[in-house]
């Protein structure tokens, strides 16, 4: 247990009242997704054009590699759909290269998919912004639900 997490920080409770508020993630299991991948996402729709709200992992326990620091933040869908296009600093080669994938089979992948693989390539601050106030998942699932 790291010295700097108490069991109540992350648990499988407030990851479940997270997939019943309709976030999923990269892992079937909420819990997985969040704690060992650090990303949740939930489609949204608010009429105003569709985006992703996600819970991502800032900050790592230190003896378990586990998430127990988090941000929410939001993506418009169409630009996650076009990062590339929008992006001229992003290599898109790049990233296929290190998902081993190609173009066809990124582009056909889930969104919560092609937005894990970009964070894992650039950060999530390159992708979704500067976390400054990270926060318990507590408090987290407390601000958002």
């Amino acid at each position: 247990m790291c010295v700097y997490c108490s069991s109540d920080d992350v648990n499988a409770s407030l990851c479940d009242m997270l997939h019943d508020a309709g976030f999923s993630g990269i892992d079937v299991s909420a819990e997985i997704s969040l704690i060992e991948y650090g990303l949740l996402v939930k489609y949204v729709n608010n009429g105003g054009g569709p985006f992703l709200s996600c819970i991502v992992g800032v900050g790592l326990c230190d003896d378990g590699g586990i998430y127990n620091r988090f941000d929410s933040f939001s993506i418009d869908v169409k630009e996650l759909k076009n990062f590339f296009k929008q992006n001229s600093w992003a290599s898109e080669k790049a990233v296929l290269d290190c998902c081993g994938c190609t173009k066809k089979q990124w582009r056909a992948a889930s969104l919560v998919s092609r937005l894990f693989d970009l964070i894992g390539y650039y950060g999530y601050e390159n992708i979704l912004g500067s976390s400054y106030y990270p926060k318990k998942l507590a408090d987290m699932v407390n601000a958002i639900l």
